[in-house]
């Protein structure tokens, strides 16, 4: 019976007599997005398991993309900078197919996949993004105060004569001065107000200066065998000096506190609080749970044989992970008066790796986003703290009011959420494509229910991993991590449209494929603004910057012009600030305009039969207000006539601002000598004479063919000055230095000059001159160039003119105090035209432009009727007043 119906279907078919289903009218997507490979990387202590056990794991094999774990457990606890735990990244990466895959990296895994892809830019370019889960991308506080802590218990491990090191026991009679200077031990008298750390600031200075600089000198060179015996292959130190001398201070210290506390019982010691800082050190408001789970309890012994040695695990404190793993910066001064009032403030280097990754990882980032190429997308995923739980919060001070019952911890370390970030490398308003993603403490709690009962609700270090619905999201959508479709524009041709936003992604469909169109930008304030193009793996190869420009319309707008294809899925705007962006077919419209200046039109009066305008000229390219016009450079016409007799001048007014200034010192050995004696003599002076002048904040980078930050930005005038008398020696990378000094000043807000005493020989950068101003002008920077010297004034004065600066030639440092003006100041030039209007018409228009094509045409109306009408009645009244007189008499 079946056979027989489908016979006589068919030949119904056949006959026409029943009708075929339509076609669907939709439109099918042609850019489905397709699922790419990844590459997972374990942390600390762990191993390859912990991620194939996942459930994030799993969800990307069912979507057929090849998931390949690398796995260095058995090393985890040594060098990850070594050889051997490069050869097993290696390794895993072989297994991946050719192409661009994830890296999905936790806890310390993160920080060996951005070494590995800092050494190995042929990998680099295959790596779509990064995701990072709780990876202490700035260090951990409890591997810093583990290796202080080691120290103190072990000195000998450390120094040769361990206790009685030299310096050590100067720094303990150090603070038997200090002691005796701020405690009466006998009548159990409190210790002043001054803590030790401000008692040294006032005292001994040279102290601090000693300590800061040693901050960037390698130091731990021969603990190789301290630990587990150091892999082979890495690098060959552990730590900075700077944190070095620092731990013989606080050793000394901890030494003269415990024979005191000996001497005179524990009343003493909970009564002599001189804790370095009466405020927090190192962990600010924002708490994040992101370090790595690192105890000093793994000195105890697991179990003990018969002959009375240890069976343990090698003690994890000694092991050099810890230094790789420990903070990168810690507060070695901080003074606050009564109120709180931040006096000064000295971070220092003390994981000197780290310091080093983040600073030439970032500096090929910003290289690659100047040249626009390809770099991977970085996301980091940390978890904020409870804010009412204790958990993890220990701070130096904290440490060392307990440092003699230091306990141990069972906890993961907590860091502050801005040490999450890689590097801002456009600035703080454009760094779109690194983003930080914090998961609230609710979402997942421990699974350990006897942690549970001691600790409360927080989410477990190793928790992090299981964030499924967060690694899905980010795996996804990259970019944003949001599936939110409000941001897409979908580009049809039947239908116009225009989506605002920080994010707005312009997405074609098929009815548009093989056309070109125009992308049009618009905001009412000059935003940054990058447009990325991205194929079906949502990996962008293309990012372009599109500049925002005045013209005749309000606000600024840019335009963008792409041919859609099958290649790009899509086009991602991002900006600074909101953008409304819109769209239409190539040639429409005749554009925004390619002219220098803008002429902005202010106040427009009529005084008698005389029009009155004033109005600014605008440099289009940087907003700056021009000077130096007169009545030749423009066109000036009254209902289209030319003006004849335009009277114009010009007033220029000064605006103070506070601003922000770096000096950007030559070092190198073109410098030695009276050059070099004479440029730090004049960078001090400069700084001096800014004193009570101006509230810009001011910093020092020294550079030869390294770099080298003097003094970050700060407002301590005469500290900063101090920072230049350094030893410094080596080639020239100039122009190194400007993209440096231009990416320490790009997230401030206000005016930004790079004063840049040099010779001008650049001999070692990897950067190319065209490459150093364009880093100066993308971060809004002015090179002020003193030229020193043999000065090469050529280069020197073409990087002065493009980024709107000044090259100046002197060894006084008097005349400094000139560029100080030039520097702290902005101008402003406001025109003021007058000219009559034409008898018999009440209403003008009149029209400015300059000439030769070089700006808008701007408009404004005038009417004269009124005043005529006025003019006219007051005759009459005094006409009418002069024939009542006459009768009168």
């Amino acid at each position: 019976m079946k056979r027989s119906l489908s016979m006589l279907l068919v030949l119904l078919l056949a006959a026409g007599l029943v009708p075929l289903p339509q076609a669907r009218a939709e439109i099918v997507p042609y850019n489905v997005v397709e699922p790419i490979p990844v590459l997972f990387v374990h942390g600390y202590s762990d191993n390859g398991k912990s991620w194939t056990e996942s459930e994030f794991y799993n969800y990307v094999q069912t979507l057929g993309a090849k998931v390949v774990s690398v796995d260095y457990g058995k090393y985890s606890k040594n060098d990850i900078t070594s050889a051997k735990i490069d050869e097993i990244y290696t390794q895993a990466i072989r297994k991946l197919p050719p192409g661009k895959f994830d890296v999905v990296a936790h806890s310390m895994g993160g920080l060996l996949t951005r070494y590995y892809l800092l050494k190995h830019p042929e990998v680099r370019e295959r790596v779509r993004r990064v995701i990072f889960v709780g990876t202490p991308n700035h260090g951990s506080p409890v591997a810093f105060l583990n290796r202080i802590s080691d120290m103190i218990d072990d000195p000998e491990d450390y120094w040769p004569k361990g206790k009685n090191d030299p310096g050590v026991r100067a720094y303990r009679n150090l603070y038997k001065d200090y002691i005796d200077q701020m405690f009466d031990a006998y009548d159990g008298g409190m210790i002043g107000k001054t803590p030790f750390e401000a008692w040294l600031y006032e005292h001994h200075p040279e102290i601090i200066e000693k300590i800061k600089n040693g901050q960037f000198t390698e130091a731990g060179r021969n603990l190789k065998d301290l630990g587990t015996p150091v892999l082979p292959g890495g690098e060959h130190y552990r730590y900075s000096e700077a944190f070095e001398e620092y731990a013989k201070l606080i050793a000394g210290r901890a030494y003269e506190r415990e024979y005191r506390a000996l001497v005179y019982g524990s009343l003493w010691t909970s009564q002599a609080d001189d804790s370095v800082s009466p405020t927090r050190q190192m962990i600010e408001e924002s708490f994040v749970d992101e370090g790595t789970k690192i105890k000093e309890g793994t000195k105890s012994c697991a179990a003990w044989s018969l002959w009375l040695y240890c069976k343990g695990e090698d003690n994890s404190a000694k092991n050099i992970v810890q230094d790789r793993l420990m903070y990168e910066r810690f507060d070695l001064l901080h003074v606050v008066d009564e109120d709180g009032k931040e006096i000064v403030r000295e971070n220092v280097v003390a994981n000197l790796w780290l310091h080093r990754l983040w600073l030439d990882e970032s500096f090929y980032r910003h290289l690659a986003n100047l040249r626009n190429e390809y770099f991977p997308q970085y996301i980091t995923i940390a978890t904020v703290d409870d804010p009412g739980h204790v958990m993890g919060r220990w701070t130096v001070d904290q440490f060392i009011r307990n440092l003699n019952t230091w306990p141990n911890e069972d906890h993961d370390s907590v860091v502050p959420l801005s040490s999450v970030k890689i590097t801002d490398w456009i600035d703080k308003k454009t760094s779109f494509l690194d983003r930080n993603v914090q998961i609230l403490p609710e979402m997942r709690m421990s699974k350990d229910r006897d942690v549970q009962r001691k600790e409360g609700p927080f989410i477990a270090h190793s928790d992090q991993m299981h964030a499924t619905d967060i690694l899905r999201a980010e795996y996804e959508n990259p970019l944003t991590g949001l599936d939110d479709q409000d941001a897409v524009l979908t580009i049809d041709p039947e239908s116009p449209a225009s989506k605002t936003g920080k994010i707005v992604v312009v997405r074609p469909n098929n009815e548009s494929l093989g056309f070109a169109y125009k992308l049009k930008i618009k905001s009412p304030v000059k935003a940054a603004v990058r447009i990325l193009e991205r194929d079906a793996y949502q990996t962008w190869e293309r990012m372009n910057e599109v500049n925002l420009v005045r013209g005749d319309y309000e606000g600024y707008q840019g335009e963008y012009a792409i041919k859609t294809n099958e290649n790009i899925r899509d086009y991602v705007i991002v900006a600074s600030d909101p953008v409304e962006v819109s769209y239409e077919p190539e040639g429409d419209s005749a554009g925004i305009g390619t002219y220098p200046y803008y002429v902005q039109l202010l106040d427009s009066t009529v005084k008698g039969n005389k029009a009155i305008q004033t109005f600014r000229v605008i440099q289009r390219a940087d907003d700056a207000s021009m000077g130096g016009f007169d009545e030749k450079d423009f066109i000036f016409k009254l209902n289209g006539r030319i003006v004849r007799n335009p009277q114009l001048s010009v007033t220029k007014q000064t605006i103070r601002s506070a601003s922000n200034v770096l000096l950007a010192l030559d070092y190198s050995g073109s410098m030695n000598g009276l050059p070099k004696l004479l440029s730090m003599a004049s960078a001090e002076d400069f700084m001096i004479r800014l004193q009570g002048k101006t509230k810009a904040k001011v910093g020092v980078l020294g550079f030869t063919d390294q770099m080298k930050v003097l003094s970050g930005l700060t407002d301590q005038y005469e500290l900063a000055g101090k920072t230049v008398y350094v030893e410094l020696d080596g080639g020239t990378a100039l122009y190194d230095a400007v993209v440096t000094g231009s990416r320490m000043l790009s997230g401030e807000r206000g005016k930004k000059s790079m004063l840049l005493l040099t010779d001008g020989m650049d001999e070692d950068s990897e950067a190319s001159l065209e490459e150093a101003i364009d880093a100066a002008k993308q971060a809004n920077v002015a090179l002020y160039i003193i030229g020193m010297g043999d000065a090469n004034l050529d280069v020197l004065q073409t990087m002065a003119n493009a980024t709107g600066g000044k090259l100046m030639y002197t060894y006084a440092p008097d005349e400094l105090a000139d560029l100080y003006n030039t520097v702290t100041e902005q101008r402003d030039y406001i025109y003021t035209l007058q000219c009559e209007a034409p008898d018999g018409e009440d209403s003008q228009v009149l029209t400015i432009e300059m000439t030769q094509n070089r700006s808008n045409v701007a408009e404004a109306a005038f009417d004269f009727g009124g005043i005529r009408d006025s003019v006219a009645g007051i005759v009459a009244k005094s006409k009418k007043l002069w024939r009542d007189l006459k009768e009168a008499y």
